[in-house]
């Protein structure tokens, strides 16, 4: 049977994370909250990260 490779997607995820937090660049906080989203992002399953991806691109 044949194995596809694991898709890590590492570009996507750090582009999403970029844009989730981007709202936040303004608070003290910044940092932490940018942390958090690259953790969330991180957890995230392929379908799921393009699919948010879209749909912050869409508006």
């Amino acid at each position: 049977m044949v194995q596809l490779p694991l898709l890590t997607m590492q570009s996507e995820r750090a582009q999403l994370a970029h844009l989730m937090s981007q709202p936040f660049a303004l608070r003290p906080d910044y940092e932490q909250t940018k942390q958090a989203f690259h953790h969330f992002v991180h957890d995230l399953r392929a379908s799921k990260v393009i699919g948010c991806l879209q749909a912050m691109k869409a508006g």
